[in-house]
């Protein structure tokens, strides 16, 4: 049972009982104080401790004091209330601990008789831990501090940070295992929202914890974006890169910052800076060129003109490759950062001098190579176009913000030259026929093609559209070396050869 203490022996109005020193005679053992703790959410303060000698304690009295400055020394406490044995707990609704810090120490009381009452030992109080939040609306953060309890100054463990939103579902948002580290920042908090947060101080034993008041904020700011979510970089014809952004519809920030690098860990400068309503975002990069890969990344810009939101980087596709005989080795960079994932590349293939059909070729995973036999497109009794277009399409899975994405590469135009043989040397006046004729072999039959030979003197000695038999007006032409130019026509394009041959007699 409890009461105030000035109702609990009134014959005795002439004695007092104070909260500091003495040590008479009879004196019960001073109380052992196990903790202070203040709940949270009703704002109460608990006080629980051990008792003392049995037979010598009356009743406790419960002391309080104002605690200004934690780390100066208390002002004298005075007796508040009493607690009759075996009761060791008291709980005050009437508590100023959610403004500052405040002290208890507990006494134990022997009322000998009328004219003698004997207590305990009075020592400096446990004092409540104090927690206080500011909130930054530029930085969309709260920083919360406190004071340390004194009785375990050198025995906390740890603390513990909570977070409420409107007094709901206290959630830990950090740990902090330094016991002088009492400030903590919590960041990504809601707008608009009540936002309460408190402190458990642990101690080392592992087992008593003391929690703090409860420290709310307003979170008055405009909304920040949930998302920023790049799409895609897409060259243009022009040698631009089409940028595609999609933004949380429910922001109410409308300020943006667009970077770039030309490497994905580099350093990103701020290309430009602008102001936009809509909830996608279509930006030409006209400084760009499509043969080199750039990683763009937009970021929120707060009313303090603070970077407050990322988007997952974007990259432009560069395909490149080389030609061997009939095979076209394609490479390309991968998409670094969607939001997703890659899940597979397209690659789609035109050639110019046919139909002008697009083949979409569906590559393996998510490999960044690829080689292309087009021997399929050449016949020994057709003509055919040399060049080949190549685009791939990246197409991106499991978004978790928007639709998947897709992204294309620039166009990459390889010319296939055919195989094509001529021989150094021949022997026109050969009786088996064999080598007696110097002419092109082709891997794949061309339109047409015309055949210049030329003596040492640069002069020409013969011109045709076939083999040359050594003959130059009717007679042979003496042994020796002569140069030779060689066109070869196709419907889209002509490949000029030159060299030499030497002509050879038996």
């Amino acid at each position: 049972m409890t009461g105030k203490f000035f109702y609990i022996v009134p014959v005795f109005f002439a004695l007092v009982i104070y909260c500091y020193g003495q040590n008479p005679v009879d004196q019960p053992e001073m109380p052992s104080m196990y903790k202070v703790s203040v709940d949270p959410f009703s704002g109460a303060d608990s006080v629980i401790w051990h008792s003392s000698t049995d037979g010598l304690v009356d009743y406790y009295a419960v002391c309080y004091s104002i605690v200004t400055n934690p780390n100066q020394p208390y002002i004298l406490s005075e007796p508040i209330d009493s607690i009759y044995p075996p009761d060791t707990i008291y709980v005050n609704h009437a508590t100023v601990s959610d403004q500052h810090s405040v002290g208890y120490s507990v006494i134990a009381v022997n009322v000998i008789d009328e004219n003698n009452v004997v207590q305990s030992v009075y020592d400096y109080p446990d004092s409540t831990v104090y927690a206080a939040a500011v909130f930054d609306s530029c930085k969309a953060t709260a920083t919360v501090s406190w004071n340390i309890y004194n009785k375990w100054k050198g025995q906390v463990g740890s603390y513990r940070i909570y977070q409420t939103e409107n007094g709901l579902n206290p959630q830990v948002i950090g740990i902090i295992n330094v016991e002088n580290m009492t400030t903590f920042e919590a960041g990504s908090l809601p707008v608009n929202t009540e936002v309460g947060f408190f402190v458990e101080t642990i101690h080392k034993d592992g087992i008593r914890t003391t929690r703090s008041n409860m420290a709310s904020v307003y979170t008055a700011m405009l909304k920040i974006p949930g998302y920023i979510n790049g799409h895609s970089a897409n060259p243009n014809s022009d040698n631009s890169i089409m940028l595609d952004f999609e933004i949380d519809p429910g922001t109410e920030l409308s300020v943006y910052k667009l970077l770039r690098s030309t490497s994905v860990n580099g350093i990103y400068d701020t290309i430009d800076q602008f102001s936009w309503y809509d909830q996608r975002i279509l930006y030409t990069d006209m400084q760009a060129n499509t043969s080199v890969v750039y990683y763009y990344q937009l970021l929120a810009v707060n009313n303090c003109n603070m970077e407050i939101k990322k988007s997952n980087i974007i990259n432009n596709i560069v395909l490149s490759g080389e030609n061997e005989e009939v095979t076209n080795q394609l490479i390309w960079n991968p998409v670094e950062d969607w939001a997703g994932e890659t899940e597979r590349y397209v690659l789609y293939r035109r050639n110019l001098g046919s139909s002008g059909q697009i083949d979409s070729i569906l590559l393996s995973g998510t490999d960044l190579s690829f080689t292309d036999d087009v021997s399929g497109f050449f016949t020994d009794n057709n003509a055919y176009s040399a060049t080949f277009c190549y685009r791939i399409k990246a197409v991106e899975a499991n978004n978790p913000y928007t639709q998947n994405s897709s992204e294309y590469s620039n166009e990459f135009c390889i010319d296939v030259t055919p195989g094509i043989k001529l021989p150094n040397a021949f022997i026109p006046n050969n009786r088996s026929g064999e080598n007696s004729l110097f002419r092109p072999v082709f891997q794949f039959q061309p339109a047409d093609y015309k055949l210049v030979i030329y003596n040492r003197w640069g002069n020409k000695v013969w011109e045709g559209n076939g083999p040359w038999d050594g003959l130059s007006n009717n007679s042979y032409v003496p042994e020796g070396v002569y140069g030779y130019e060689l066109q070869i026509y196709y419907p889209d394009n002509t490949v000029t050869r030159t060299g030499y041959v030497t002509v050879i007699y038996r």
